[in-house]
């Protein structure tokens, strides 16, 4: 199955379950087992209502809403205190939450941290050091370009139908633009740069780069006491494909950054893109021999007490419905049936 078909079939599934109280029966028979589970969700951005949101990006209003219903129902709590917490011996007293975001978008600042600090619910920001030091990610440019140029064959010049063929071999190359990102995520920082100049030089008209948080900003919220932030390397690599000293100078120098703006090294990391195959055990050991004391991936799933803390599993919430964020926190798609409709 296609994974728009699993995603159908998600929903499906988790409406059903929901009309008939099924999630909510789910989760209250884990709790009398004692099946208590930290679930960690990871954001990015978040976009005005009304507006076309951006790939992974969750409207105010969605995010407002989920923020409100999830403060009702679970305990939400700052990923620091939980970790801290954590450990073979102990239990969970309920299913706890930690809301995350990812690489530092202006929007956290502008429209997800009102809507925290009126529920009173803590996040950590992971940050892309250089996106706040005014480098555009580069993923967010290549996006718009890609995309227009699909529709738009015309427009293709000379140069960049060379950069092109170069980069993906013969182009399109993938039935949508999010696999041309993924394929370009695999390929060195030299690759990507080439074809994005190409781009920049032609007459396809890149979008204005997206905005990140100032520095000034990140002081703001860590003063509050609610908002806490993490290291998430400096230029947004896929750590397994750079050699050991490549991957401790995006952890170190971002880290050490981080220290230099607010006063206080980052504890918590976050592995850019983030799935099994983008980091290894030497990240791993990087990250331990350089003081973290957790590491979220993305990675879905739930995280137990015993849980390894340098590879903490998320929820990407994303495009996910409401209905079908619960049912992934209420535990139904932990059987069989998580598998087969790989949700």
């Amino acid at each position: 199955m296609t994974r728009s078909t699993h995603r159908f079939l998600a929903k499906l599934v988790s409406s059903a379950a929901e009309r008939i109280g099924l999630l909510s029966a789910i989760r209250k028979r884990r709790l009398r087992r004692g099946d208590r589970r930290l679930f960690i969700l990871e954001y990015h951005d978040i976009s005005f209502d009304g507006t076309r949101p951006g790939k992974s990006a969750v409207t105010t209003s969605r995010f407002k809403d989920q923020v409100e219903v999830l403060s009702g129902s679970y305990s939400l709590e700052s990923l620091e205190q939980v970790v801290s917490q954590m450990g073979d011996s102990h239990t969970f007293p309920d299913d706890i939450l930690v809301v995350t975001f990812d690489d530092g978008y202006l929007s956290n600042y502008e429209l997800a941290w009102p809507n925290l600090a009126s529920q009173g619910v803590p996040a950590t920001i992971f940050l892309t050091t250089s996106f706040l030091d005014g480098i555009p990610l580069w993923f967010d440019l290549a996006r718009e370009a890609l995309e227009f140029l699909r529709s738009h064959t015309e427009a293709v010049s000379y140069r960049v139908k060379r950069e092109l063929l170069r980069t993906f071999g013969y182009w399109p190359r993938f039935k949508t633009v999010d696999g041309e990102i993924e394929f370009l995520k695999y390929q060195s920082g030299a690759k990507r740069q080439s074809l994005l100049s190409a781009l920049e030089d032609s007459d396809v008209p890149l979008p204005s780069p997206t905005r990140a948080l100032t520095w000034g900003q990140v002081r703001e919220m860590k003063t509050s006491g609610m908002i806490s932030f993490g290291a998430h390397t400096v230029s947004h690599p896929i750590l397994s494909t750079l050699s050991r000293p490549d991957q401790e100078r995006e952890i170190e120098e971002s880290a050490t950054r981080i220290l230099e703006e607010t006063g206080q090294r980052p504890s918590c990391f976050a592995y850019p893109n983030g799935s099994a195959r983008d980091f290894t055990s030497e990240t791993i050991e990087i990250l331990s021999s350089r003081g973290f004391s957790s590491a979220c991936t993305t990675v879905r799933g739930s995280n137990r007490p015993d849980a390894d803390l340098l590879r903490l599993r998320r929820i990407g919430v994303g495009e996910d419905s409401n209905v079908l964020l619960k049912a992934r926190l209420s535990g139904l798609f932990d059987s069989e049936l998580r598998r087969w409709i790989g949700a």
